[in-house]
Parts: structure tokens; C-alpha cells; sequence
């Protein structure tokens, strides 16, 4: 019977041995590391594949990319002193000779000149620390001495980088402007090594702190003011040697890469989880205890990506003019400067106020937080003060203009002999700032062309040197008609077409004077403006109105520019002398549109665009009461926010009327004057225009508030790489927003304070966020994106435990049943150890623990007294083990044998 329970016990133990291992996966730190193994530097790399440099070395510091050409080098000093960069191909090179002391090595930036120096221990000038550039350019850092250098950054959060060392007692110290500081921590293991590394902000809080390993061979995280944090407890089994840091998980925060008391590469997370690091075959990496690891340093070169999004390159009314910007990344600091003038800081988004009229060319400056730097430019102008009217001058015969604060301007433009044919409304036709005037004569062969008088300083252009000659005192009108945020003078042509020219662009023909689909002719004499007059139902299209050679209302659309309509409405402006109407205007800010006309009694009017309705104004019939059958206009003549109908009575004396519907026909008429002298214009051109137009948003306004909504961006979710739960909401406008909300789903609109998260399920989604201005502009921007499951554990199936034999009667020992430990989800880890459960039940039992995250390499953990064996061991070892367990069955058999 005891031969049989000898040979069952050897069954036993190799089928334990068979549920408890399995083959590894390759290994993924999910970064690079560094150390030391028979006698030479080796790098790890995300995939577990290990590099030999063949190159030695006594102390290893970060990984990091030196010279920003994308290959990675190891920091080191070597058991001589020299401090030397190594390539993973072996390359090394020499920066200093044999002054270093072979203790803890760290890099940065010291200097401030945007390179990267590597700070060391110098040996040959009382144990200081010192810096050394790539050109081997060295410097002394501190008068203290020092047992080693942790690292260069910003300790105390102060928002300066310091140099971080170990005293000569091994307290952990920096330099703070000059003054070294101790954190009164000193528990520093240095029985082999120096137990010290980096520093990093491990947990992504913003307070960065140094790795240790304490005297108890446990791992710490210690900051400024000493306080430590311990990441291990009950561990003990890191070597007291140099660490590094590695985001293994890629999310940000880092785990502490070491070499353990084994001499084995490990992990070691935040939440005191510690794992064997393995290579790309499954087995445990072999590591100097005296050299400790390093982990991979990234350092921030790519300068931001910024935007100004404005000013825009345009002309602004106001002398306070928006600065908007956005980047990619968060930015430390901005500034401007105006035509190279000093440097302005500003936090985004805000102002620039008490700006002069005038073109302006803006520098914004963007520093990231890893200081890297980028400027972007822009030119824009501020407007000179607008004209009110525009007209010509019924005395002089010369093209003037009246401002806003009441003085009449006279130019050199004359209509001696009915010269001037038509003019338009003052537009700030570039981005100077600057006002012109656009306006058709005879050029010195009398040939009509286009010209474009500039107030500024009297001198004109000429825009199209053969515009149409039949045209007489007709009207020029303004539209953005090619949608490029600056003013299109549009005008008859040479052949009856109607044209548009801008300032980017030659003269264009917006529609042929005898290419219409339909038949209509075009032959525009007075050009009304542009407004929607409600061709397209579907859109906002605008259409250009204008009255033809026979005084008809014809207009062409945006959208189908070869088509000509007819324009119906309740009533025609009247032709005697010109054109009676003027540019669609609200007379609100918002209103409808209506244009300004007189019929054909002489009576002020307005077309609605909308209906096509007309209201008579006033119908006194009066002779002063009269308007002359030439261009009106609409404009705030009293101050009430309201526009009056001004029109030349049949004198040429300007006059205006109240707008108030309500009181047609019978609104009153007052005379215009200036000190109080009546303003005397020639009746046939009238009032060519009364404001001033600003292009906003598809249409152009004249005066009045902020009608431009903001335009909002989702910067986060992205269209897809969520997982169920937590979905970031990130949004960006270019002006500031009062009021930010979304809708889910179509759901109910929700406020928000960018920027925050939305809980949502697994599927497709779409969010809406709408964002409303100070002046109550709102715009909405959608974004469509894809959710997944969350990942969900896998079960490790349960292993089938052998059959025991019943047991004799007296035999009452209980059997450990081994608890088998789920499949790690994480490439890059080794083994976890796991102690056996005892358990007083005779037959062993395995109860399997649910996975963690799943990986596509999984490693499997170690199970009953494995880990013993050090983690990823060989088959050798298994047979070795197998073998010995026969020997001895066979001297037990031996032996009862003998006893028999």
C-alpha cells in the first residue's frame, strides 16, 4: 500500500505541475526601459524585444530621443567616470572623460536654450552637480555637493525647473533660485546601488515626485516637502539601485520600472501591483542589482498648432476688433504685438480696443507648456467713420458725401454735364480701412467706366474700363456675391450684363446680358441690392434686384445665376428722373426688409421683400411733400433706432419721413439740414445711399448690433475610439459664449460649462451643442460618433482537478488546494505570485477567478507554489523536477522494501 501511495503522491505533484503552467506571451512595457545585463546596456522595447548594445556601462539614466531625430539613446556613465550617450545599434559617444561619479544621472533642459543637457555628479570638482550639452559644452549647476543627480523639473510646483540631487547623507534636495532646500527625506537605500529615480508626476495630479527605494527595499514616491507615498508594502524585493518610469498601460500615468533582489526586470503600478517584466519569448529579463533600470523621458518639440480665428482679414466698424484664437495643445502663455510693436499678453478670447481706422497687421505668440514656441500673423483694418449719404452736391455738381457727425464732404468727382452716369454706397472695398466710393463716368475718350473714388486721400481707380454706355444716372448697389467676406461692386456692363467686381478678383459677369434661360432680358439701369427675396423656398439664397431699361423689377438668384425672373409687386417705383428706390433695409435691427421707393405720384413708400406688398407713407400730396422719382434711401436720421425713408423732394431739398406703418399714410415729413442750412442735392441722382454696408454672414447689414452668431467647434467626442460610460465633451468658440447647452440624442437641451463628460451607452450617437453670444446670437454644430462595449472579463477555464484515492482511516492531513489566478489582460507582465489557500477538504478543488481586462498577449499568472521558481521558468526545469520526484518514489519504494 505505501508503494502505491509513493508512486500516486509523484502523479499528484506533476499533474499539479501541468494545471498550474502555461506557455507566455510576449511581454509589452509598453515603453522602453534600460539596464544592464552581463556587464553590457540592453533596451526593452514595447513588444518585449530586447536590443544588446555591447556597449558597458556602471549607471544607466533615461531613455530619450537627445537630438530629436527620432532614435533613442541611453544616458550613462561608465566605470571610468565618462559620461556617454549610447544608440540601441551600439554607437556611443563620449561627452565627458572621466570626471563623473557613478551615481544617479538625469537630463533636461538646464540651460534654457531649448536642448537637452545630461546632469551629473562631478566627481573631479568636490561631488557638484554639473550639466554637459551634445557638443560637450559642460556647467556647473550647484556650489553643494551631491551623491547623485534624481532629476530636472518643477519640484515645488513654483512654476520654475530645479535640479533635484541626494546630498552627501543621501536627503533628498533641489535648488530653488539659488538656495538649496532639503525635503528632509533621507530613508534612500543604498546597499547596492542608489536606490533613486526619476522625477515624474507618476499619477498625472500635477505635483511631480521621485521615486525611491527606502532601506526596507520597498518603493516610495516622495515630493518636495518630503512626504512619501508608499507604492509597495510588504514587497521588499526591489534592489536598491537606480529607477526609471514607463506609462506600460499608455494612459498617461506611470509605473515604476526597477530591478528586483532576483535580478529580474519588474513593474511595480500605483496601486502596490508589482509584475515581471518578460521578453518577446515569455521569459523574465536578467538585471544588474548594483545598476537598476531606467524608463523612457519624452520631451515635448513640436511647437503648437495655433489659429487666429480673428480678426479676420476684413474691415472692421468698431474701433474694438475681437482676438480669437485655438490650438491643439493647452498653451502656457499668448500674446500679440500690433505692427511689431511690444508684446501684449491676453488670456483667449477678448479684445483690442481704441483701435485707430487704419490697416493693422497682428502677431499672435503661443508657448506651450513644454515651451515651445509658434506666431502667426494677420492683417485686418479698422474702418474710418462710415458716410451717412452720398449724393451730389446740387450747387457744385460734385460727389459728396455726408458724415455722421454731420459734415458734408465734397470731392473731386463732378457730373458737369450729366459726366457722372452712377454712383453706389461707400464701402471699404480692401482691408485698409479706408472708404471708396464707387461710381461710372466717361473716362478721357468718353467711354463709361468704373471707378473707385478712396476719401482718403481724393484719388480714384479704375475698376472696368468699358462698363454699359446707355446707362444714365442709374444706381450701383454692393453684394459679397462669391461668399469672400468682402464687398462685390455690382454694375451694368459694356453688352447689358450684369457685372461684380472685388477686390481679389477682374470683373465678372454675374449674369449675360442676353443668356438668360428663360428670355427675360437683364439690362440694368438702377441696381436695388441684394436681399432673399423668396425665389428658393429651401434656401436663403440671396437675389440681386434691379429695374431694367423698361422699368421692370427683375432679380437673378445665387443659386441658378443664368436665370432671370420677373418681380411682381403691389406697386412700381417711379422712373421720371432715375430710379425711385434704394437698398433693402430693415427698419429695425430686427425686421423685415423692405426697399425704399417713391411711386409714381411722388409719393414715399416701402416694398416688403417678403410679401411683395407696398405701403404709401405719406399721400399728403403736397408740393413739399413730393419726392422726386430718383434714388431713396433708409437711414436713422433721428437717433431713435428706427430708419427713416430719405428721399430729394422735387427741389432737391433732402427730406425724410417717419417708417411707422401704423400711421401710412400719414407719417410726418421733416426737412434734413446741417447747422441748420437745408441740404440742397441734385434731384435726377437723389440720394445714392444712407449707410454704410458691413458684410456678416451670408448678407450685408448697414449699422446696428452684432447679428454674427458664433461659430463653435466640437473638439471632443471624435467620430469614434469611445467605451461606454464616460464620453469627454469639448467645445471651442471664436467669440466669447454666454451660454453653452446640448442635446443627446435628440434629447432635451442641457446647460454645460465647457468642458465636461456625457454619460452614454454602447451604439451611435449624435450630439448638439448650441452656444449663444453677449448679443444673443446662437449657433449649433452637430457631431456623430461611435460607442463601444466596455470590455468585459473573460473567465479562465477551470482546470479539471485529478482524482485522489481515498486515504486510510488514520491518515488526517489536510491537502493545500492551489487557487488558480486569472490571465493578466496587460502585455509586458510576467508573473504575480499567489499563495496556496490551505484547505481541509480531501480533494483538491480549483475555483477559477475572473480575468482582468482581456489582451491580445495574454501571460498567465502563476498558480499554487510556482512563483517559487522564479516566475517564467523552462521546461528543463520542469523534468529536472519531474525527475527527482521519481528518484525519490523509487528510494521510498526502495526503502519500504527493505522494511518489508
Amino acid at each position: 500500500m505505501a508503494r502505491i501511495v509513493a508512486v500516486l503522491g509523484v502523479v499528484a505533484v506533476t499533474a499539479l505541475l501541468g494545471a498550474g503552467l502555461a506557455a507566455p506571451a510576449a511581454a509589452d512595457t509598453g515603453s522602453d526601459a534600460a539596464y544592464v545585463t552581463n556587464g553590457t546596456v540592453e533596451l526593452v522595447d514595447g513588444d518585449g524585444v530586447r536590443t544588446d548594445t555591447n556597449a558597458n556601462a556602471a549607471v544607466v539614466g533615461p531613455v530619450t530621443d537627445f537630438d530629436g531625430d527620432g532614435t533613442l539613446q541611453v544616458a550613462t556613465v561608465t566605470g571610468a567616470g565618462d559620461v556617454r550617450i549610447i544608440d540601441a545599434d551600439g554607437t556611443t559617444e563620449t561627452l565627458v572623460a572621466g570626471d563623473a561619479a557613478t551615481t544617479a544621472i538625469t537630463v533636461g533642459d538646464a540651460t534654457g536654450d531649448g536642448a537637452l543637457e545630461i546632469l551629473y555628479q562631478n566627481a573631479s570638482d568636490d561631488n557638484r552637480v554639473y550639466w554637459v550639452d551634445l557638443l560637450g559644452n559642460t556647467g556647473q549647476l550647484t556650489d553643494a555637493g551631491t551623491n547623485g543627480v534624481v532629476g530636472y523639473g518643477d519640484f515645488d510646483v513654483d512654476g520654475d525647473d530645479e535640479p533635484v540631487f541626494l546630498g552627501t547623507s543621501n536627503g533628498i534636495k533641489y535648488l530653488d533660485d539659488g538656495t538649496v532646500v532639503d525635503t528632509g527625506y533621507s530613508d534612500v537605500g543604498t546597499n547596492e546601488g542608489i536606490g533613486v529615480g526619476p522625477l515624474v508626476d507618476f499619477d498625472l495630479d500635477g505635483t511631480p515626485r521621485v521615486a525611491v527605494v527606502d532601506s526596507g527595499s520597498e518603493i516610495v514616491l516622495v515630493n518636495h516637502t518630503g512626504d512619501g507615498e508608499a507604492v509597495t508594502d510588504g514587497y521588499q524585493r526591489a534592489a536598491k539601485a537606480s529607477l526609471g518610469a514607463v506609462d506600460r498601460r499608455s494612459d498617461g500615468a506611470r509605473e515604476v520600472v526597477h530591478v528586483r533582489t532576483d535580478g529580474e526586470l519588474a513593474l511595480a503600478e500605483l496601486d502596490g501591483t508589482t509584475d515581471t517584466v518578460t521578453d518577446d519569448t515569455g521569459d523574465p529579463i536578467p538585471a544588474d542589482t548594483g545598476v537598476g533600470a531606467s524608463g523612457l523621458v519624452s520631451f515635448d518639440r513640436s511647437p503648437p498648432v495655433i489659429e487666429i480665428v480673428k480678426p479676420a482679414e476684413r474691415t472692421y466698424l468698431s474701433d474694438s476688433v475681437p482676438l480669437n484664437v485655438t490650438a491643439n495643445e493647452p498653451i502656457d502663455n499668448w500674446s500679440y504685438s500690433l505692427d511689431g510693436g511690444p508684446n501684449r499678453t491676453f488670456e483667449p478670447n477678448t479684445t483690442i480696443d481704441s483701435l485707430d481706422p487704419g490697416e493693422y497687421e497682428i502677431t499672435v505668440y503661443a508657448t506651450d507648456e513644454s515651451g515651445n514656441d509658434v506666431r502667426d500673423s494677420r492683417t485686418f483694418a479698422v474702418g474710418e467713420p462710415a458716410s451717412l449719404l452720398v449724393f451730389v452736391d446740387n450747387g457744385t455738381g460734385q460727389l459728396s458725401y455726408l458724415t455722421g457727425n454731420g459734415e458734408v464732404v465734397r470731392t473731386p468727382v463732378t457730373s458737369d454735364d450729366d459726366e457722372l452716369k452712377a454712383a453706389g454706397p461707400a464701402v471699404h472695398y480692401d482691408a485698409d480701412g479706408r472708404l471708396e466710393i464707387p461710381y461710372i463716368k466717361p473716362d478721357g475718350e468718353n467711354d463709361p467706366a468704373l471707378y473707385l473714388y478712396h476719401l482718403a486721400n481724393g484719388s480714384s481707380t479704375v475698376l472696368d474700363p468699358d462698363v454699359m454706355g446707355e446707362v444714365n444716372r442709374g444706381k450701383l448697389s454692393l453684394a459679397d456675391w462669391d461668399d469672400d467676406r468682402r464687398f462685390d461692386v455690382v454694375y451694368p456692363g459694356a453688352n447689358g450684363e450684369l457685372m461684380r467686381v472685388d477686390h481679389d478678383e477682374e470683373p465678372t459677369a454675374i449674369v449675360s446680358g442676353d443668356t438668360s434661360t428663360n428670355g427675360n432680358s437683364v439690362d440694368p439701369q438702377g441696381i436695388f441690392g441684394a436681399v432673399d427675396i423668396g425665389f428658393n423656398e429651401d434656401t436663403d439664397d440671396r437675389e440681386i434686384v434691379w429695374l431694367d431699361a423698361g422699368s421692370n423689377v427683375k432679380a437673378v438668384s445665387k443659386s441658378d445665376p443664368t436665370t432671370v425672373e420677373s418681380v411682381s409687386f403691389d406697386q412700381t417705383p417711379g422712373t421720371n428722373n432715375n430710379v425711385g428706390a434704394g437698398e433693402p433695409l430693415p427698419l429695425s435691427d430686427d425686421g423685415p426688409k423692405y426697399l425704399p421707393m417713391v411711386d409714381g405720384s411722388g409719393h414715399p413708400g416701402l416694398l416688403n421683400v417678403s410679401d411683395r406688398s407696398h405701403v404709401t407713407l405719406n399721400d399728403s400730396g403736397r408740393d413739399e411733400h413730393t419726392a422726386t422719382k430718383s434714388p431713396v434711401g433708409l437711414g436713422d436720421m433721428t437717433g431713435n433706432d428706427r430708419k427713416e425713408l430719405v428721399f430729394a423732394d422735387t427741389e432737391g431739398v433732402l427730406k425724410y419721413t417717419t417708417t411707422y406703418l401704423e400711421q401710412a399714410p400719414d407719417n410726418p415729413i421733416s426737412r434734413l439740414t446741417v447747422d441748420g442750412d437745408p441740404v440742397s442735392v441734385n434731384r435726377n441722382h437723389g440720394v445714392i445711399s444712407t449707410h454704410f454696408p458691413e458684410r456678416v454672414e451670408g448678407e450685408f447689414r448697414y449699422g446696428g448690433g452684432d447679428s454674427t452668431p458664433p461659430d463653435v467647434t466640437i473638439v471632443e467626442p471624435t467620430p469614434d475610439g469611445h467605451t461606454a460610460g464616460s464620453v469627454p465633451l469639448s467645445v471651442t468658440a471664436d467669440e466669447q459664449v454666454t451660454d453653452w447647452s446640448y442635446s443627446l440624442d435628440g434629447g432635451p437641451r442641457r446647460s454645460f460649462t465647457p468642458n465636461t463628460s456625457v454619460s452614454v451607452d454602447a451604439g451611435t450617437h449624435t450630439v448638439t451643442v448650441y452656444a449663444t453670444d453677449e448679443a444673443g446670437n446662437v449657433d449649433s454644430t452637430t457631431r456623430t460618433f461611435e460607442v463601444d462595449q466596455r470590455p468585459t472579463d473573460t473567465p479562465t477555464p477551470t482546470p479539471t482537478p485529478s482524482p485522489t484515492p481515498a486515504r486510510p482511516p488514520s491518515v488526517d492531513t489536510p491537502t493545500p488546494t492551489p487557487t488558480p489566478m486569472g490571465t493578466v489582460g496587460t502585455p509586458g507582465v510576467g508573473t504575480r505570485t499567489a499563495s496556496p489557500t490551505p484547505t481541509a477538504s480531501p480533494t483538491p478543488t480549483a475555483t477559477p477567478t475572473p480575468n482582468e481586462t482581456a489582451s491580445p498577449t495574454p501571460i498567465t499568472r502563476d498558480r499554487g507554489w510556482l512563483p517559487l521558481l522564479g516566475g517564467g521558468f523552462n521546461w528543463w526545469l520542469l523534468l529536472l523536477l519531474f525527475a527527482t520526484m521519481v528518484v525519490l518514489a523509487l528510494l521510498e519504494i526502495h526503502l519500504i522494501d527493505q522494511q518489508d
